[in-house]
């Protein structure tokens, strides 16, 4: 693809074609991944959300070489919160609204990157995709079940599409030697699969406290498209503490702990278990429960079937909260600053948070452990387990994860956590995200359905599909 002609980076006013009908007869063109691009040819990637995490997804893109940065989208794109990225590429053209982008350079755009709030990861990658872009979207994938769902359903569609989840670990160490751990029959007869992440989290300055997460007479300021921030979601007045990565609090727009850290610490072991959809999930312990913002701590247990002869039923934990420690196995390993490892049974009295990880239990009492992202499994009773340069003396296929997918958009390699594999993963949290918001102490999931089951699920069901759109978003569900 050719590098489009830069423009300097003002302001693009929307063009008004897309009210008609023909917006969503768009025909497959530019973005298919694997065509038209010539050897070492680079990749044009928009990025949508460009502070914060966005910002470093930048950086990340740029330390490839694999990319032409060439868009710009982001509700806040006049602030300080964008400042860094504008600065850094200057002749970028930016929008407030990726809509807008959209409208004015589709046809220069081959894949997107978002790295919106939870909730808005929908929309943008439902508009790049049904204009035919390869998209790499932050994790989780979505907000809610539903729009999960249609997200897996649009890419299954439009199998040319490359499409990549950012939970970074699937393209490290951990993915390649789970993967081959898995294939050599280390996983056999796994029975329950512990993950914990135990550090502060930005709800917990609140302390359960409803009154101080809303402050009284805020008004969005100036360079802020509080209308585009909100997405498909229902209209809701501005409040600061939804911005700037608070959103991660509030069911309504974020997946709290769960879908941040879920998707860097249980991501392998439910994909090479086979785990699938839950039929079952309940609470262990919550504390500090408010029904708009996430507890400050808890701890949740999904229940999965057999799934073959060497995968028997499956119990998932998740506990999150400063001092909210799960059970350790023996030969547990604490993670010291020193990063000299402490060997012993259960945590000592000084210890109130674990790194976060998981451990996988096997039905004759071997334990994997490891933390979180990139980070290889070892046994816990000291055994010599295969690393990735045991399963690889050549060298494993690591890469940075953003280059694994600009390499297969231009058809080099495979993603290695496509929405067909990260959208089951992206369900289960949300899933258990309504377990937290209900504090339910079990729920029964009918795998097949993808519906809960059983008395008084109404309610449950409805946080399944999650808000209704608003009207001028619904062509988004279109796939």
């Amino acid at each position: 693809m050719e590098k489009p002609k830069e423009r300097m980076g003002n302001m693009v006013s929307r063009r008004e074609f897309l009210a008609g009908s023909g917006a969503f007869a768009i025909p497959f063109l530019a973005g298919c991944s694997g065509f038209g691009f010539k050897a070492n040819e680079k990749v044009n990637v928009a990025v949508v959300g460009i502070g914060a995490r966005g910002w470093d997804d930048i950086r990340a893109l740029a330390k490839t070489r694999l990319a032409n940065i060439v868009a710009f989208a982001d509700t806040e794109i006049a602030g300080e919160w964008t400042a860094p990225a504008r600065k850094a590429f200057p002749d970028v053209p930016y929008f407030d609204d990726f809509r807008k982008m959209f409208d004015s350079m589709s046809g220069q755009i081959d894949a997107v990157l978002v790295a919106t709030p939870d909730h808005s990861h929908f929309a943008a990658c439902m508009a790049a995709l049904q204009l035919g872009k390869s998209i790499y979207t932050e994790k989780p994938m979505g907000n809610s079940f539903r729009d999960i769902q249609i997200m897996m359903d649009m890419a299954a569609a439009n199998p040319k599409l490359v499409t990549q989840m950012g939970n970074q670990g699937h393209s490290l160490a951990n993915y390649y030697q789970a993967k081959e751990l898995a294939a050599r029959g280390y996983f056999d007869n796994t029975v329950k699969v512990v993950a914990h992440m135990n550090n502060p989290r930005r709800w917990h300055k609140w302390n359960g406290s409803v009154r101080e997460m809303f402050a009284a007479g805020d008004s969005a300021p100036s360079y802020l498209n509080w209308d585009a921030w909100l997405a498909q979601r229902p209209y809701r007045p501005y409040n600061i503490n939804y911005i700037h990565g608070d959103w991660r609090c509030f069911y309504e727009y974020g997946n709290g702990a769960l879908g941040d850290w879920g998707a860097h610490t249980f991501d392998t072991a439910h994909e090479f278990l086979d785990l699938g959809l839950p039929e079952s999930v309940g609470m262990i312990n919550c504390t500090g429960w408010t029904p708009v913002v996430f507890p400050m701590s808890s701890a949740i247990s999904f229940k999965f079937p057999a799934r073959g002869p060497r995968m028997p039923a499956c119990e998932l934990q998740w506990w999150e909260g400063v001092g909210n420690l799960p059970p350790l196995p023996k030969g547990y390993r604490f993670d010291a600053k020193s990063e000299t490892p402490f060997i012993g049974g259960v945590a000592d009295a000084k210890k109130t948070k674990l790194n976060p990880g998981r451990e996988m239990y096997r039905a004759d009492g071997t334990v994997y452990q490891g933390m979180s992202h990139g980070a290889e499994l070892f046994a816990c009773d000291g055994s010599k387990l295969p690393t990735v340069a045991d399963c690889h003396p050549e060298g494993a296929s690591e890469v940075p994860h953003i280059a694994n997918f600009l390499r297969a958009v231009r058809g080099e390699e495979k993603a290695t956590s496509p929405f067909a594999v990260a959208g089951v993963l992206s369900q289960v949290m949300a899933i258990g995200c309504i377990a937290q918001r209900l504090q339910a102490r079990r729920l029964v999931f009918n795998r097949a359905k993808k519906r809960f089951t059983g008395a008084d699920v109404n309610l449950a069901n409805a946080l399944l599909d999650g808000p209704e759109p608003r009207r001028e978003w619904l062509r988004y569900y279109k796939i």
